[in-house]
Protein backbone atom coordinates (compact mmCIF):
# COMPACT_ATOMS: atom_id res chain seq x y z
CA UNK A 1 0.00 0.00 0.00
CA UNK A 2 2.96 2.16 1.02
CA UNK A 3 5.02 1.02 -2.00
CA UNK A 4 7.81 0.23 0.57
CA UNK A 5 9.92 -2.55 0.56
CA UNK A 6 10.15 -4.99 3.12
CA UNK A 7 14.38 -4.99 3.42
CA UNK A 8 13.61 -1.03 4.00
CA UNK A 9 11.12 -1.38 6.14
CA UNK A 10 13.14 -4.20 8.31
CA UNK A 11 16.54 -1.88 8.08
CA UNK A 12 14.29 1.43 9.17
CA UNK A 13 13.02 -1.02 12.34
CA UNK A 14 16.70 -2.31 12.97
CA UNK A 15 18.16 1.49 13.07
CA UNK A 16 15.66 2.84 14.84
CA UNK A 17 15.57 -0.26 17.76
CA UNK A 18 19.52 0.65 17.36
CA UNK A 19 19.73 4.32 18.33
CA UNK A 20 16.62 3.52 20.74
CA UNK A 21 18.92 1.18 22.53
CA UNK A 22 22.21 3.30 22.00
CA UNK A 23 20.73 6.78 22.89
CA UNK A 24 18.51 5.43 26.44
CA UNK A 25 19.75 2.14 27.66
CA UNK A 26 22.83 3.98 29.54
CA UNK A 27 20.39 6.22 30.97
CA UNK A 28 17.82 3.48 31.69
CA UNK A 29 19.17 -0.22 32.06
CA UNK A 30 22.56 0.49 34.12
CA UNK A 31 23.73 -1.61 37.13
CA UNK A 32 23.14 -0.11 39.97
CA UNK A 33 25.29 1.77 42.12
CA UNK A 34 22.96 1.65 45.34
CA UNK A 35 22.59 -2.02 45.76
CA UNK A 36 21.92 -1.43 49.25
CA UNK A 37 18.77 0.71 48.12
CA UNK A 38 17.64 -2.64 46.40
CA UNK A 39 18.09 -4.85 48.61
CA UNK A 40 16.21 -2.87 51.66
CA UNK A 41 13.28 -2.69 48.98
CA UNK A 42 13.63 -6.56 48.60
CA UNK A 43 13.12 -6.57 52.27
CA UNK A 44 10.37 -4.02 52.68
CA UNK A 45 8.41 -6.13 50.17
CA UNK A 46 9.61 -9.71 50.50
CA UNK A 47 11.34 -9.91 53.70
CA UNK A 48 14.05 -11.20 51.51
CA UNK A 49 16.93 -8.99 52.95
CA UNK A 50 20.50 -8.50 51.18
CA UNK A 51 18.55 -9.71 48.21
CA UNK A 52 19.64 -7.22 44.96
CA UNK A 53 18.08 -8.40 42.37
CA UNK A 54 15.89 -11.71 41.04
CA UNK A 55 17.78 -12.80 37.42
CA UNK A 56 16.23 -15.76 35.32
CA UNK A 57 15.94 -16.06 31.09
CA UNK A 58 13.44 -16.00 28.50
CA UNK A 59 13.03 -17.51 25.08
CA UNK A 60 11.69 -15.12 22.75
CA UNK A 61 10.48 -17.13 19.59
CA UNK A 62 12.08 -16.26 16.39
CA UNK A 63 11.18 -17.32 12.47
CA UNK A 64 13.46 -19.72 11.59
CA UNK A 65 16.95 -18.40 10.37
CA UNK A 66 18.13 -19.45 6.73
CA UNK A 67 20.88 -21.81 7.20
CA UNK A 68 21.35 -21.57 10.36
CA UNK A 69 21.23 -25.53 10.91
CA UNK A 70 19.71 -26.48 14.44
CA UNK A 71 21.27 -23.52 16.41
CA UNK A 72 18.38 -21.64 17.21
CA UNK A 73 16.12 -24.60 17.78
CA UNK A 74 15.61 -24.89 21.47
CA UNK A 75 14.29 -28.12 23.56
CA UNK A 76 10.97 -27.00 23.76
CA UNK A 77 10.51 -27.39 19.64
CA UNK A 78 10.68 -23.91 18.35
CA UNK A 79 13.45 -21.04 17.46
CA UNK A 80 14.56 -18.72 19.43
CA UNK A 81 17.06 -16.14 20.92
CA UNK A 82 17.22 -16.40 24.90
CA UNK A 83 16.87 -13.29 26.71
CA UNK A 84 18.45 -12.99 30.20
CA UNK A 85 17.82 -10.37 32.74
CA UNK A 86 18.33 -9.29 36.07
CA UNK A 87 15.50 -7.04 37.99
CA UNK A 88 14.96 -4.74 40.74
CA UNK A 89 12.45 -5.05 43.59
CA UNK A 90 10.21 -3.25 41.56
CA UNK A 91 10.56 -4.60 38.20
CA UNK A 92 12.95 -2.78 36.49
CA UNK A 93 15.69 -4.15 34.45
CA UNK A 94 18.86 -3.85 36.10
CA UNK A 95 21.02 -5.99 33.50
CA UNK A 96 19.93 -7.92 29.82
CA UNK A 97 21.50 -9.84 27.81
CA UNK A 98 20.32 -10.89 24.67
CA UNK A 99 21.06 -12.79 21.32
CA UNK A 100 22.31 -16.22 22.34
CA UNK A 101 21.15 -19.38 20.69
CA UNK A 102 18.16 -21.16 21.91
CA UNK A 103 19.67 -24.76 21.44
CA UNK A 104 22.26 -23.49 23.94
CA UNK A 105 21.36 -25.11 27.82
CA UNK A 106 19.91 -22.35 30.05
CA UNK A 107 23.16 -22.66 32.47
CA UNK A 108 25.88 -22.08 29.70
CA UNK A 109 23.38 -18.90 28.42
CA UNK A 110 24.52 -17.45 32.15
CA UNK A 111 27.99 -19.01 32.38
CA UNK A 112 29.61 -17.71 29.05
CA UNK A 113 27.52 -14.19 29.65
CA UNK A 114 29.84 -10.98 30.77
CA UNK A 115 27.36 -10.37 33.86
CA UNK A 116 27.85 -14.48 34.75
CA UNK A 117 31.47 -14.79 34.41
CA UNK A 118 31.75 -11.32 36.21
CA UNK A 119 29.60 -13.13 38.90
CA UNK A 120 31.29 -16.06 39.54
CA UNK A 121 34.55 -14.41 39.43
CA UNK A 122 33.70 -11.56 42.11
CA UNK A 123 34.00 -9.22 40.17
CA UNK A 124 30.99 -6.86 40.79
CA UNK A 125 31.08 -4.46 43.57
CA UNK A 126 29.32 -5.64 46.20
CA UNK A 127 28.20 -3.85 49.24
CA UNK A 128 30.13 -4.50 52.31
CA UNK A 129 28.38 -7.12 54.33
CA UNK A 130 26.42 -6.47 56.95
CA UNK A 131 24.40 -8.08 59.76
CA UNK A 132 20.71 -9.13 58.79
CA UNK A 133 17.88 -7.55 60.27
CA UNK A 134 17.92 -8.17 63.86
CA UNK A 135 20.69 -10.57 64.46
CA UNK A 136 24.50 -10.51 65.01
CA UNK A 137 25.12 -12.41 62.00
CA UNK A 138 27.04 -10.72 58.99
CA UNK A 139 26.29 -11.62 55.59
CA UNK A 140 27.06 -10.72 52.37
CA UNK A 141 24.82 -9.32 49.22
CA UNK A 142 23.32 -11.02 46.50
CA UNK A 143 20.95 -12.46 43.27
CA UNK A 144 18.43 -14.93 43.09
CA UNK A 145 17.42 -17.40 40.47
CA UNK A 146 16.37 -20.75 39.65
CA UNK A 147 17.59 -24.26 39.79
CA UNK A 148 19.41 -23.99 36.40
CA UNK A 149 21.70 -20.56 37.92
CA UNK A 150 25.03 -22.30 39.61
CA UNK A 151 25.12 -21.73 43.50
CA UNK A 152 27.65 -19.11 44.57
CA UNK A 153 28.48 -16.66 47.17
CA UNK A 154 26.87 -13.96 45.66
CA UNK A 155 23.92 -15.82 43.80
CA UNK A 156 21.30 -18.03 45.81
CA UNK A 157 19.30 -20.72 44.03
CA UNK A 158 16.56 -23.22 45.54
CA UNK A 159 17.59 -26.41 47.57
CA UNK A 160 16.87 -29.17 45.18
CA UNK A 161 15.06 -32.62 45.79
CA UNK A 162 11.75 -33.36 47.12
CA UNK A 163 10.61 -34.51 50.78
CA UNK A 164 13.17 -31.79 51.67
CA UNK A 165 13.34 -30.78 55.43
CA UNK A 166 11.17 -27.83 56.68
CA UNK A 167 13.49 -25.62 56.71
CA UNK A 168 15.23 -26.23 53.44
CA UNK A 169 11.55 -26.12 51.74
CA UNK A 170 10.59 -22.98 53.73
CA UNK A 171 13.80 -21.10 52.12
CA UNK A 172 12.98 -22.19 48.90
CA UNK A 173 9.45 -20.91 49.00
CA UNK A 174 10.50 -17.52 50.21
CA UNK A 175 12.95 -17.65 47.42
CA UNK A 176 10.53 -18.21 44.86
CA UNK A 177 8.57 -15.51 46.41
CA UNK A 178 10.82 -13.16 45.82
CA UNK A 179 12.06 -14.35 42.77
CA UNK A 180 8.85 -14.28 41.11
CA UNK A 181 9.70 -10.57 40.71
CA UNK A 182 11.78 -11.45 37.45
CA UNK A 183 8.71 -13.16 35.96
CA UNK A 184 6.72 -10.05 36.64
CA UNK A 185 9.09 -7.77 35.19
CA UNK A 186 9.29 -9.69 31.79
CA UNK A 187 5.14 -10.36 32.12
CA UNK A 188 4.79 -6.48 31.96
CA UNK A 189 7.38 -6.32 29.49
CA UNK A 190 5.24 -8.97 27.31
CA UNK A 191 1.94 -7.59 28.24
CA UNK A 192 3.36 -3.94 26.94
CA UNK A 193 4.63 -5.03 23.59
CA UNK A 194 2.98 -6.90 21.31
CA UNK A 195 5.59 -8.41 19.14
CA UNK A 196 6.07 -10.39 21.95
CA UNK A 197 2.78 -12.30 21.11
CA UNK A 198 3.75 -14.17 18.71
CA UNK A 199 6.80 -15.02 16.95
CA UNK A 200 9.40 -12.40 15.76
CA UNK A 201 9.31 -12.35 12.22
CA UNK A 202 12.91 -10.97 11.96
CA UNK A 203 16.50 -12.77 11.23
CA UNK A 204 18.01 -13.00 14.71
CA UNK A 205 20.09 -9.57 14.39
CA UNK A 206 16.98 -7.69 14.37
CA UNK A 207 14.93 -9.64 16.67
CA UNK A 208 17.82 -8.83 19.24
CA UNK A 209 17.81 -5.40 18.40
CA UNK A 210 13.65 -5.24 18.80
CA UNK A 211 14.11 -6.61 22.09
CA UNK A 212 16.87 -4.46 23.43
CA UNK A 213 14.71 -1.70 22.16
CA UNK A 214 11.84 -3.31 23.86
CA UNK A 215 13.89 -3.62 27.50
CA UNK A 216 14.70 -0.32 27.50
CA UNK A 217 11.54 1.30 26.67
CA UNK A 218 9.96 -1.32 29.54
CA UNK A 219 12.13 1.13 32.07
CA UNK A 220 11.54 4.19 30.23
CA UNK A 221 8.24 3.91 30.73
CA UNK A 222 8.35 2.51 33.98
CA UNK A 223 10.73 4.83 35.78
CA UNK A 224 8.37 7.97 34.30
CA UNK A 225 4.97 6.97 35.09
CA UNK A 226 5.13 4.01 37.30
CA UNK A 227 2.65 2.22 35.33
CA UNK A 228 1.90 -0.84 36.60
CA UNK A 229 -1.36 -1.84 35.90
CA UNK A 230 -3.17 -4.58 37.40
CA UNK A 231 -3.07 -6.68 34.51
CA UNK A 232 0.41 -6.99 34.07
CA UNK A 233 0.59 -7.55 37.73
CA UNK A 234 -1.82 -10.76 37.10
CA UNK A 235 -0.29 -11.89 33.23
CA UNK A 236 0.80 -15.27 33.81
CA UNK A 237 3.90 -14.32 31.60
CA UNK A 238 1.91 -16.40 28.35
CA UNK A 239 3.20 -14.32 26.16
CA UNK A 240 7.54 -14.91 26.96
CA UNK A 241 8.38 -18.60 26.61
CA UNK A 242 10.32 -19.74 30.16
CA UNK A 243 13.94 -20.34 29.63
CA UNK A 244 15.11 -21.06 32.77
CA UNK A 245 12.02 -22.97 34.67
CA UNK A 246 12.14 -26.40 35.54
CA UNK A 247 15.12 -27.18 32.80
CA UNK A 248 16.40 -30.48 33.46
CA UNK A 249 19.88 -28.85 32.27
CA UNK A 250 21.13 -27.33 35.44
CA UNK A 251 24.21 -26.81 36.55
CA UNK A 252 26.25 -30.11 37.25
CA UNK A 253 28.83 -30.83 39.88
CA UNK A 254 28.93 -29.80 43.57
CA UNK A 255 28.35 -26.37 44.46
CA UNK A 256 31.35 -24.61 45.75
CA UNK A 257 31.41 -24.34 50.01
CA UNK A 258 31.23 -21.00 50.19
CA UNK A 259 28.08 -20.77 48.25
CA UNK A 260 26.62 -23.78 50.45
CA UNK A 261 27.70 -22.13 53.41
CA UNK A 262 26.39 -18.81 52.42
CA UNK A 263 22.45 -20.31 51.55
CA UNK A 264 22.73 -22.40 54.67
CA UNK A 265 23.32 -19.45 56.83
CA UNK A 266 20.34 -17.40 55.31
CA UNK A 267 18.25 -20.42 55.36
CA UNK A 268 18.86 -20.39 59.36
CA UNK A 269 17.96 -17.02 58.91
CA UNK A 270 14.84 -17.10 57.55
CA UNK A 271 13.33 -20.11 59.24
CA UNK A 272 14.45 -18.83 63.09
CA UNK A 273 12.91 -15.19 62.00
CA UNK A 274 9.56 -17.45 61.28
CA UNK A 275 9.99 -19.29 64.43
CA UNK A 276 9.96 -16.52 66.34
CA UNK A 277 7.25 -14.34 64.83
CA UNK A 278 5.15 -17.09 65.48
CA UNK A 279 5.62 -17.34 69.43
Amino acid sequence: EYLVGISTISGIIHEVCDAIWEVFSQQYIVWPTDLESIAEKFNSLHKFPHCCGAIDGKHIEIEKPSQSGGAYYNYKGYHSIVLLGVCDAECNFTYISVGSYGSQSDSSVFSYSEFGKAIMSDDIPWPTPKNLPNTNIQHNFFLIGDEAFPLSEHLLRPYSGRNLPDDEAYFNQRLSTARNTIERTFGILANRFRIFRGEIESPPKIAESIVKACTTLHNYIKKSSDVNTPQARSSQNRNLRSSFDSNPEAPRGRPPTIGIQTRNIFKEYLYSQANSSNN
